[in-house]
């Protein structure tokens, strides 16, 4: 299940009160709080906003945003924004905490930017999007193996897998896009209940997922797709094309022969539990897939513990594309058709 340690909504101010635990004992670097991970941080509530607390080496602080208290993972804590570290291009979209001014930061378009200074922003790059308000932009933390959406305030698992032949790896979500838009349908459920997103995500049409239409994109119309669609993942990641898949299949399952054949991918991709029919994985790569099921052209959800399918950007002007994974097997197939898929985004 996603954490959330923040929506970065810029409909409404944020306010920090003074730093200090419950006792009005002030946090500081000789003072440290620090457990071994995210879950051991104490309770962010009100009376603690403004508290950092540190896993290993990386800070946090309590914030209170759209009136929920979160955890914001900042890249630093100093008293004066002055002392921040340079806002680069490789800190785009990171945090910094400023305790004497009591203020968060964002590093943004190479500078600190208090977060009562952002303007909202519409999301422009996806017709379907709700405009939650959310800046368009993403933090990718290595270390930690989590991808931060800035739209909605998910926080992602992410596995990196070298492809079998290569010598570089792919860094690609361990769980299904989550962000919703009107065009979005929650993973999971049956004829009768609806899905859960906080387990399964969501699911998309292809064309909600892209950002394409059905009138600009007919048969025999490729509708000019090219390399690195991002369509509706975070900014910096993109949708996966049929060869990037087809290199991830191939690099779980050891080998690059073509991987429509019977091969044990599935069963290596496929989560530890979930599925039916004994049809559990191995999850040897942290690849965690659930069985999110389908849903039919007027959106009704079936096969939930059965099967999945994932979406896949390319397309030749037939039917879609789509990668399953099944309860039965422990293979993973390329299969054209469907209309609801779940979405795995890769990094660019």
């Amino acid at each position: 299940m996603k954490k959330q340690f923040f929506g970065l909504s810029l409909f409404v101010a944020v306010m920090l009160s003074a730093c200090g635990d419950d006792s009005g004992n002030s946090t500081n670097a000789d003072e440290r709080t620090v457990v071994s991970s995210y879950d051991d941080l104490s309770n962010c509530v009100s009376t603690k906003t403004g508290v950092v607390e540190y896993v290993d080496s990386v800070a946090y602080v309590c914030a209170e945003i759209n009136g929920e208290s979160k955890w914001v993972e900042v890249s630093g804590v100093e008293d004066n924004p002055e002392d921040f570290k340079v806002c680069s291009n490789a800190k785009e979209g990171e945090f910094a905490y400023s305790q004497k001014l009591k203020s968060l930061y964002v590093c943004k378009d190479g500078a600190w930017v208090s977060k009562n200074d952002l303007t909202d922003v519409e999301n422009e790059n996806n017709e379907n999007s709700k405009g939650v308000g959310s800046s368009d932009s993403s933090f990718y933390s290595a270390k930690n193996n989590t991808l931060t959406d800035f739209r909605d305030g998910n926080v992602y698992r992410t596995t990196t897998i070298a492809p079998a032949g290569t010598d570089y790896s792919e860094v690609w979500m361990a769980e299904n896009l989550n962000f919703e838009t009107k065009i979005s349908r929650c993973g999971g459920g049956s004829e009768t209940t609806e899905g859960d997103c906080s387990v399964y995500g969501r699911m998309y049409t292809w064309f909600s997922a892209t950002g394409n239409t059905e009138e600009g994109c007919k048969y025999d119309n490729t509708c000019g797709l090219g390399e690195n669609m991002r369509g509706i993942c975070p900014k910096g990641w993109h949708l996966p094309s049929e060869e990037e898949w087809e290199a991830l299949i191939a690099a779980v399952d050891g080998s690059i022969t073509e991987y429509t054949r019977p091969n044990t991918a599935g069963a290596k991709l496929k989560s530890t539990a979930g599925w039916n029919s004994s049809g559990n994985g191995t999850d040897d790569y942290s690849f965690s897939a659930l069985p999110a099921g389908d849903r039919d052209k007027d959106g009704n959800s079936s096969d939930t513990g059965d099967k999945t399918y994932f979406l896949v950007s390319t397309w030749n002007g037939g039917p879609m594309y789509y990668v399953e994974l099944k309860a039965d097997k422990d293979s993973a197939y390329l299969g054209d058709g469907g209309t609801w898929y779940s979405v795995r985004c890769l990094k660019d």
